[in-house]
C-alpha cells in the first residue's frame, strides 16, 4: 500500500487533464487540472455522488441549469442523477471525489447534450449546493488545536463522504487512533506529519495520504506554522448513531519479530 501519494504536475496537459489518486472500495478520488477558458466535460450525470474541492483557482458550475460560481476553498456537492457542467474562470485545480466508485468497466458518466431542457434529466437540485469553508460550513474542534469545517456530510445531503476543511496549529497531535472507515488528507498548506503503523511521513502540500480502515495512525504538526488539509471520510459515518468517529488505540513494536 503506497500510504502518501504526490500529484505529477509534471504529467499534466496543457488543456483539461486528471491524475487518479486514489481507487478504493469505498470511492475514487481524482486531482483534476482545468487551464482557463478551458470547458470540462458536456453536460453529464453521473450515477454517483460527486464532490469536488476546487483548490486553486475557480470553476464556474452548472447543475441542473442553474449557474453558481465555485471560488478556491470551497466544495462543490453533486448528488447523483444531477445534469451538470463546468468551465474555468482562471487556470483551476480540484479534488474529485466520486462516491461509490464507479463500477469497473462502466463509463464515468451519461453525456445529456442537448438535453438539457428535459424535465426526464431533472435532478435533485434542492440538494447540490457550493459551500465556503470560511461562510457556509459547520465549526468543528475534536482535539485541541486541532479544528476543522465539515463541508459535505450526511446532514448535508452527502450521504456517502464526508468533507472536512481542516487545521492543525503547531504543537497540536492526533495521538494513535484507528476508523471503521477509509480516511485520506489532502495537504494544502504547511506540512503534516503523519505515522502509519510502524512508519513516518512528513507530507507537503498537494499529496494525498491514504488511511485505510482499521490501520493504526496518528497526526501532527511539528513546525512553526499553521497546517491546513482536507480530510475525506468514506463510506460517511452514521450521524446521530451515538458510535465515535475515531476509536483510540496504543500501538507501539513489541520488539518480537518473526
Amino acid at each position: 500500500m503506497e500510504y502518501v501519494r504526490a500529484v505529477d504536475f509534471k504529467k499534466f496537459k496543457d488543456t483539461f487533464d486528471y491524475q487518479v489518486l486514489a481507487d478504493m472500495e469505498s470511492c475514487l478520488i481524482v486531482c483534476v487540472r482545468s487551464p482557463v477558458g478551458d470547458a470540462g466535460p458536456a453536460l453529464h450525470k453521473h450515477e454517483r455522488d460527486q464532490l469536488f474541492y476546487i483548490v486553486e483557482g475557480g470553476l464556474q458550475m452548472e447543475m441542473n441549469g442553474e449557474k453558481s460560481h465555485a471560488p478556491q476553498g470551497s466544495l462543490v456537492f453533486i448528488p447523483a442523477g444531477t445534469p451538470h457542467r463546468h468551465d474555468s474562470v482562471t487556470n483551476e485545480l480540484h479534488i474529485d471525489i466520486l462516491v461509490p466508485p464507479p463500477t469497473r468497466g462502466e463509463p464515468l458518466g451519461l453525456l445529456l447534450e442537448g438535453t438539457a431542457a428535459s424535465s426526464a434529466n431533472k435532478g435533485d437540485a434542492h440538494n447540490g449546493y457550493v459551500r465556503s469553508a470560511e461562510k457556509d460550513a459547520v465549526g468543528i474542534e475534536p482535539v485541541a488545536g486541532f479544528s476543522g469545517k465539515v463541508l459535505a456530510s450526511p446532514d448535508t445531503g452527502s450521504r456517502h463522504a464526508v468533507v472536512i476543511a481542516a487545521t492543525m496549529q503547531p504543537g497540536s497531535a492526533v495521538p494513535w487512533h484507528i476508523h471503521d472507515f477509509d480516511q485520506f488528507y489532502y495537504v494544502l498548506e504547511g506540512a503534516l506529519s503523519v505515522e502509519i503503523a510502524r512508519k513516518r511521513y512528513d507530507v507537503p502540500p498537494h499529496h494525498l495520504v491514504v488511511l485505510p480502515a482499521g490501520v493504526p495512525h496518528r497526526n501532527f504538526n511539528c513546525g512553526s506554522s499553521m497546517e491546513r488539509h482536507l480530510a475525506i471520510l468514506t463510506p460517511a459515518p452514521v450521524s446521530g448513531s451515538g458510535e465515535p468517529a475515531d476509536y483510540g488505540v496504543e500501538f507501539r513494536l513489541t520488539g518480537v519479530n518473526f
